[in-house]
């Protein structure tokens, strides 16, 4: 039995390897070409987010004559933590962003100006062209109708869209809530969450007002009608007295 060397067999095959290299070295090159101009494409079209983030204390005002049991039992726990929850709501509701949005005036600000100006697809185009509405005389519009729908607010729709990007979490056995947003734009970004949060600050005192208002309006009426049903009764207290001849 007779045994060939194998650095000879090697040899052959790092040869072979090298030929079908330099056979397909343009395929080679072009395929590393396409590989970098596809990566250098989509690194250049990644568009960096920035994140704004600031924290709030949210804790209901109690009222000072509430005893012990009220303040530290179970019901007092549940009261609060459903205002907390109603709280964390509001944070990120339409009314409260949409007060956000015209606060900043956001419809002027170049990083929203495309939303003014939706872009009508062909298809769309063509359809109302071609409408029967255009063709069969007398044909009313139906309710719904795109043609004719009242179009929706700029600060309706820049309101939707800041509401994708705001984040609203608590932080756990605290009363502090994280209020974020992402976007592109960081200077944005920071202007959105710090008027975020003064609305919301904002909105609390003027509910509390409208509250403490709506109270003191119910008290001066009760009042009044007391006064009222006091003379009353004093009237009648003396026309009493005449009648009895009793004097007061």
């Amino acid at each position: 039995m007779e045994y060939e060397p194998m650095e000879k067999d090697r040899e052959i095959d790092l040869l072979e390897y090298w030929h079908t290299i330099v056979r397909r070295k343009w395929v080679i090159v072009g395929f590393v070409a396409v590989l970098m101009l596809s990566v250098g494409i989509i690194t250049f079209n990644i568009v960096p987010k920035y994140k704004a983030m600031t924290t709030l204390l949210i804790k209901e005002e109690s009222s000072k004559m509430l005893s012990i049991e009220d303040e530290f039992g179970y019901q007092s726990r549940v009261m609060n933590l459903r205002f907390y929850n109603t709280q964390l709501k509001l944070l990120k509701s339409k009314s409260l962003v949409e007060r956000v949005v015209r606060k900043m005036n956001l419809p002027v600000r170049p990083e929203f100006s495309a939303v003014q100006k939706p872009k009508k697809s062909l298809i769309t185009t063509v359809k109302n062209l071609i409408s029967l509405r255009w063709i069969v005389p007398g044909k009313r519009a139906e309710v719904g109708d795109s043609m004719y729908s009242i179009p929706s607010s700029p600060y309706a729709e820049i309101a939707n869209l800041l509401q994708d990007g705001i984040e609203v979490s608590s932080i756990r056995n605290t009363n502090l809530v994280e209020v974020s947003y992402t976007s592109p734009y960081p200077v944005l970004c920071s202007d959105i969450v710090n008027t975020l949060a003064q609305e919301f600050i904002s909105f609390s005192v003027e509910k509390r007002y409208e509250t403490t208002q709506q109270a003191s309006d119910f008290l001066s009426e009760q009042i009044a009608n007391l006064r009222g049903d006091l003379a009353a009764k004093e009237k009648e207290l003396q026309r009493y007295g005449k009648r009895k001849k009793l004097f007061f």
